[in-house]
């Protein structure tokens, strides 16, 4: 494993990425949960929950100052925020569409 030399001669380790070995059955509980959450509240429904959970969790976790963000940068995050759901929506509302039939 290489690091990195910066030009007073100071090295950086490169970051370590966590080992992957429990994505598969992370990502198996997610589509099962999707799945079982689609009949009961839809797609517009379960985008809905799955943003509020990751912005919750996300909340708790990383505990951001946002009485430190201007106006702007707060436009900014609800604008991306959208963006996401509208995303997600669109893909579920496909996904449940096409395999109606």
């Amino acid at each position: 494993m290489t690091s990195l030399t910066l030009s007073s001669d100071r090295r950086i380790a490169p970051a370590r990425r966590p080992s992957p070995c429990w994505e598969p059955w992370a990502r198996a509980g997610r589509g099962a949960l999707a799945k079982q959450l689609f009949p009961a509240i839809g797609a517009a429904g379960t985008v809905t929950l799955r943003l509020v959970t990751a912005a919750a969790l996300l909340l708790a976790f990383t505990r951001p100052r946002l009485r430190l963000l201007s106006g702007t940068q707060l436009r900014l995050l609800a604008g991306f925020g959208g963006v996401l759901a509208l995303m997600n929506l669109s893909f579920y509302a496909h996904s449940t569409g096409s395999r109606s039939g």
